[in-house]
């Protein structure tokens, strides 16, 4: 609607009136005075623009609002209370806007095969496609964990006659490695540490220690073991380790094993 009524008013091409007066004599005349204590009472420009608009040094310098040649809002942001902030562009920057638009409307357009009014719900449908497409990528992940489980639980080593695994899965959620710790606690309680690597070379993992090995093994102290000793931070909740780091080392597990012999 504000864009409307600029728009209109620009259209209309009004001549500018721009006088000096006092800041009281402005303000008499109904002038806004927007940042006040900015102003030198003796002397203010006053810029008017038939009976829309009358302000204080409006930061207009055309002489027609013509020559402004058209105005789209770019932003509206919160300030405070009963305040906001709009941000907009006017003359060559507006139509260099126009352009760019229209130009990832065009090129949307083809790229979806659709017309350009339709652009919005080819978008929404592919985004439900891709939600499906998710939901069916973590059930199959799922049912693929619980064949495996068997085939884990059987690697795990008795350590100060505590079972222990660490294991590597490729590309997964933080809520694949906990759902895959804790249905191996599920089977067998002990210590179980599940790293994965991102796309970017980043870790994630998940240590999980089953409540009734928490006693022997101190959830806090195996956090800062890792921190220190492998660069993996993680945030301690209960008896998980959740986090992540660098590259996975090598002899990680062996330093677990050894750091739990030690305790």
């Amino acid at each position: 609607k504000v864009e409307d009524i600029v728009n209109e008013k620009i259209r209309a091409d009004i001549c500018v009136d721009v006088n000096y007066m006092s800041l009281k004599q402005a303000l008499e005349h109904g002038a806004l005075a927007f940042f006040g204590d900015k102003y030198k009472p003796e002397q203010v420009r006053m810029i008017g623009i038939e009976e829309f608009s009358k302000e204080l040094c409006g930061g207009t310098h055309v002489k027609r609002t013509g020559a402004i040649g058209t105005f789209k809002i770019t932003d509206v942001t919160a300030l405070s209370a009963g305040y906001r902030r709009v941000v907009a562009v006017t003359g060559p920057r507006a139509m260099e806007l126009f352009q760019e638009t229209f130009n990832t409307a065009k090129a949307l357009s083809q790229e979806f095969k659709v017309k350009r009014e339709d652009i919005v719900g080819a978008i929404l449908k592919q985004k439900d496609e891709v939600k499906e497409l998710q939901t069916q990528l973590k059930k199959i992940r799922t049912q693929l964990m619980h064949t495996q489980l068997h085939s884990w639980q059987q690697q795990a080593e008795a350590v100060n006659g505590i079972p222990f695994l660490l294991i590597k899965i490729e590309e997964s959620t933080v809520q694949e490695l906990r759902d895959i710790a804790h249905m191996l606690n599920q089977k067998q309680p002990g210590l179980y540490m599940i790293v994965s690597t991102t796309p970017d070379h980043k870790s994630l993992f998940v240590a999980v220690v089953d409540e009734q090995y928490a006693t022997a093994l101190n959830i806090q102290k195996l956090a800062l073991f890792l921190k220190d000793h492998h660069g993996l931070k993680g945030g301690v909740s209960k008896n998980t380790i959740q986090g992540g780091g660098g590259i996975i080392e090598a002899n990680l597990k062996q330093s677990i094993k050894d750091w739990i012999v030690g305790q």
